[in-house]
C-alpha cells in the first residue's frame, strides 16, 4: 500500500510538472487517429482546392478576376456557406470591382483574416466587409507543432473575431433555426443546437499549463484524412462540376498546393503511410464539420476526466502493479502486467470511440513504477527472510529440505518465519557414546573438544545426508528426526523416514569404523555407540525464550527412542568386538518391512510405559 501510493503521488507530479506531456500527445494521437479513420466522413462539406495545375493556369497570387471567375459559379449553385480560405488584405486587380460587388451581395461568402499574435502580424480582410462576413483562420499549435484544438472566438481586448469554421457552420444551421446561446444551465458556457461547449482550459487533458487562449475545443478529425469530397478550382471554372454537387452544402475555397506552404501537422499524421501534412481548408472543413455533428446529430465533444479521477485512475493502477508484483513474484508477472497494459489501452481507445480522453501515460507508468518497487522491496524482504530461514534450519537439516521449507513456506512457517506448530508422524534417533565420561577424562580440553567435534561433524553430516534433521546434541549424544520439519501424511512417505533412519545408523557405524581406525593411529581413543530408533507421533515447533530459540520435537516418540538408546547400557561394545549397537522398537519395526535383517531380543518395559515394547536389534541390510 506504501509503495503504490508512493508511486501514484510520484507519477501525479511528474505529470502536473509536464514531463508527460509530450509522450502523452503522441499516445493521444495514436488513438485518436484510429478511432477517426473508422467513422464516416461528412457530405455536408466540399472542399475546393487550388492545386499545383490549377496555380499553372491561374497564376499566383490569384487575381480578384480569377477568384471571381471561381465563386460566381460556386455561388449560383447555392450553397448554404463559402469559406475563402484567401487572405485578402489588399486588391489584386484585374476584377477587383466585380469581386467587391460579388462579396457585398453574398452574405454566404465568408473570407479569411489573422489575428495575429507576437513574430506573426494579423491579416486584415477587405475593409468593405461587414465583421459578420469574416473569420479568422488562426490556429492553436501545440508545443510539438501539431494542431489538436479548434477556436471558436478570439478577442484583441477590445473586439471578440468569430473563427471562420464556425462562421460556416453558422450559416449552415441558419435552415435549422440554430444559433448560439447561453447553456441553460447557467455555466456560461456556449450552446450550439443539441450540444454544449466547454471550452479547454490550461490544464485540461494531459495539457499541462497550455494556452487557453480565446474559446478553444478539441478536434476529432472524424472521417480522418479524406473525410470531404475534393474537386479542383479549375473544374468548377469550366464548369466540370455540377450544382447538384454544390447545393446545400458548404464550400471551402484554398489551396492545396504543396508550393503555397499552407499545410499543418495534425494526429492524422500517426496513421501509417499517412500525409503527415494536412491543408488548411482541411483543417477548417474538420472543424466545422465537428460543430455541425454536435449541433444536430447531438455528438459530444471530447470530454476528459477532471483531475480527481485522473488522480484516482493513477492510483488504482499503481495498487493493481504492485498487487499483481506482490501476488505473482517473478511467475507470469510479465505476461499479467501485459494483459493489463492491454487492458488499459483497449479501455482508452473504446473510451474515444465515445468521445472520452482517458490519459494513458500516467497509468502505465504508475502500473511498471509500483509493480518494479514492489518487486525489488519484496525480493529483498524475501532475501531476508529466507537468510533467517536457513540460519535457523542449516544446522538442522540439509539445504534442500531448507530450501524445500522456503518453497512452501506459507504453509510450515507464521508471519513472523517462525516455525507453525504441527503434529507429525515421524522416526527419531538417539546416538550415545558407550562409557564416554571414563574416555573424557582421559583428554586434555582442547583435545576432547576437538575429538568430539570430528565425531559429531561426521554423524551430523549423515544424519543430513539421509535427509534427516538434526534435533540436538546432548554433550556425546545426538538426537536426530526423520520426517521433520515437513509433515508427512502418505503411509509411503512414513515408512522411507523409518527405512532412512535406519539407514542413517548403519551409515554412522560404518563411519565410525574408519574414524576409530584413524584415531587409533594418532593415539586417541577408539569408541563404540548405542543408537535407539522409534517412530511415531510428534509435536514440532519452537522453544525458548525471546533471545534464543531453537527448533525441536517432543513427545512419547522421542523418550521411548531415547530409552531404547540406553537399553542395557552393559553391552560390552569393543570389548565384545562390536562399534555399534542399533535398537529399533516395534512401531519402526512394522513400517521398514523386510529390508533390513532384523532379530527380535525380546520384549522389554520400558521408563514411563505402562506396557512393555517389542525390540529388535539391527543387523544390517537384508
Amino acid at each position: 500500500m506504501a509503495i503504490s501510493l508512493a508511486c501514484a503521488l510520484a507519477v501525479i507530479g511528474i505529470r502536473n510538472a509536464g514531463w508527460l506531456e509530450a509522450l502523452e500527445l503522441d499516445l493521444y494521437d495514436r488513438l485518436l487517429s484510429r478511432v477517426a479513420v473508422s467513422r464516416a466522413g461528412d457530405a455536408r462539406i466540399l472542399l475546393v482546392g487550388i492545386d499545383e495545375a490549377d496555380l499553372g493556369k491561374l497564376g499566383w497570387p490569384l487575381s480578384d478576376a480569377a477568384l471571381a471567375d471561381l465563386l460566381e459559379p460556386l455561388a449560383a449553385a447555392h450553397p448554404r456557406a463559402i469559406g475563402v480560405d484567401l487572405f485578402r488584405d489588399a486588391a489584386r486587380p484585374p476584377g477587383s470591382e466585380r469581386l467587391r460587388a460579388l462579396l457585398s451581395a453574398d452574405q454566404r461568402i465568408v473570407l479569411v483574416r489573422r489575428i495575429g499574435s507576437p513574430g506573426k502580424p494579423g491579416v486584415a480582410p477587405p475593409a468593405y466587409l461587414a465583421p459578420e462576413q469574416t473569420g479568422f483562420a488562426d490556429i492553436m499549435l501545440d508545443a510539438s507543432g501539431s494542431v489538436r484544438r479548434g477556436l471558436l472566438y478570439l478577442d484583441d481586448g477590445r473586439e471578440v473575431f468569430t473563427s471562420l469554421s464556425l462562421q460556416l457552420a453558422l450559416r449552415y444551421l441558419e435552415k435549422h433555426a440554430i444559433h448560439p446561446e447561453p447553456d441553460p444551465s447557467g455555466s456560461g458556457h456556449l450552446r450550439l443546437g443539441k450540444a454544449t461547449l466547454v471550452p479547454l482550459e490550461a490544464n485540461d487533458g494531459s495539457y499541462v499549463r497550455a494556452d487557453p487562449g480565446g474559446y478553444q475545443f478539441l478536434l476529432d478529425y472524424s472521417g480522418g484524412p479524406a473525410a470531404f469530397d475534393f474537386v479542383s478550382a479549375d473544374a468548377v471554372i469550366s464548369g466540370r462540376v455540377a450544382a447538384a454537387d454544390i447545393r446545400d452544402r458548404i464550400v471551402i475555397v484554398g489551396t492545396a498546393a504543396d508550393s503555397v506552404k499552407d499545410s499543418f501537422v495534425t494526429p492524422l499524421a500517426a496513421l501509417p503511410a499517412a500525409d503527415p501534412q494536412m491543408f488548411g481548408i482541411s483543417l477548417h472543413a474538420h472543424a466545422a464539420s465537428q460543430l455541425l455533428r454536435m449541433a444536430l446529430d447531438g455528438n459530444p465533444p471530447l470530454r476528459f476526466l477532471a483531475d480527481w479521477q485522473e488522480a484516482m485512475l493513477v492510483l488504482l493502477a499503481a495498487a493493481l502493479g504492485s498487487l499483481v508484483a506482490g501476488a505473482l513474484r517473478y511467475r507470469l508477472l510479465l505476461w499479467v502486467t501485459l494483459a493489463g497494459v492491454l487492458l488499459l489501452a483497449g479501455g482508452a481507445i473504446t473510451a474515444m470511440f465515445f468521445a472520452w480522453w482517458i490519459p494513458l501515460a500516467p497509468p502505465l507508468l504508475a502500473i511498471f513504477l509500483s509493480a518494479g518497487l514492489t518487486l525489488s522491496y519484496v525480493s529483498r524482504v524475501e532475501r531476508q527472510q529466507k537468510n533467517q530461514l536457513m540460519r535457523l534450519f542449516s544446522r538442522y537439516v540439509a539445504p534442500e529440505v531448507a530450501n524445500q521449507i522456503w518453497a512452501h513456506r506459507e504453509d510450515y512457517l507464521d508471519s513472523g518465519l517462525a516455525p507453525r506448530p504441527l503434529r507429525l508422524q515421524a522416526t527419531v534417533l538417539f546416538s550415545d557414546i558407550k562409557g564416554f565420561t571414563s574416555i573424557s577424562e582421559q583428554l586434555s580440553a582442547t583435545e576432547l573438544m576437538l575429538w568430539l567435534n570430528q565425531y559429531t561433524s561426521a554423524m551430523a553430516s549423515i544424519v543430513m545426508a539421509h535427509g534427516g534433521m538434526i534435533d540436538k546434541f546432548i554433550g556425546d549424544a545426538v538426537m536426530a528426526v526423520f520426517g521433520a520439519p515437513i509433515p508427512r501424511s502418505e503411509t509411503s512417505a512414513i515408512q522411507r523416514d523409518a527405512i532412512a533412519a535406519v539407514d542413517c545408523a548403519l551409515a554412522m557405524a560404518a563411519r565410525l569404523e574408519s574414524l576409530d581406525a584413524a584415531w587409533g593411529q594418532t593415539g586417541l581413543p577408539r569408541i563404540a555407540i548405542r543408537i535407539g530408533i522409534y517412530s511415531g507421533p510428534l509435536v514440532a515447533g519452537s522453544l525458548g525464550s525471546q533471545e534464543r530459540t531453537e527448533y525441536t520435537v517432543i513427545g512419547d516418540t522421542v523418550n521411548v527412542a531415547a530409552r531404547l538408546e540406553s537399553v542395557d547400557k552393559d553391552w560390552p561394545g569393543l570389548e565384545g568386538g562390536e562399534i555399534c549397537r542399533i535398537l529399533v522398537g516395534d512401531t519402526t519395526r512394522s513400517l521398514i518391512g523386510t529390508e533390513f535383517n532384523i532379530e527380535q531380543i525380546g520384549k522389554t518395559g520400558l521408563k514411563g510405559k505402562s506396557m512393555p515394547i517389542d525390540i529388535y536389534r539391527v543387523r544390517g541390510r537384508s
